[in-house]
């Protein structure tokens, strides 16, 4: 059973000073959460200078499909073999056929 509880008048105002004062929460919930990193899966991925992954190549979570590329986060994954690659320099999208990646590392 919940009890239910009756603030007196002189207690609203200071409640809600109190609330003022320490003002929004931060760092909480949905919000804090980091963006999904835009990612591309291809057959075959060769890790080098730059990465290349080719045939059958998907982006999801906000992968843009063609075009050039600026400098940002992206993440490169083969399926034959698995291989992963984070990348953070620029490059040029043509799926289904290709991705190249530059400013990349394999862990």
């Amino acid at each position: 059973m919940k009890a239910i509880v009756f603030l007196s008048a002189p207690a609203v105002p200071a409640l809600l000073a109190a609330s003022i004062i320490a003002g929004p929460a931060v760092g909480t919930g949905a919000a804090a959460s980091a963006p999904p990193v835009p990612t591309y899966t291809c057959d075959r991925v060769a890790v080098g200078n730059p990465v290349i992954g080719v045939g059958d190549c998907r982006p999801s979570k906000g992968a843009p499909r063609t075009g050039d590329l600026g400098p940002g986060e992206r993440v490169l994954v083969g399926r034959d073999p698995a291989v992963r690659a984070t990348c953070h320099g620029p490059g040029r999208v043509e799926t289904p056929l290709s991705v190249v990646l530059g400013a990349c590392h394999s862990p």
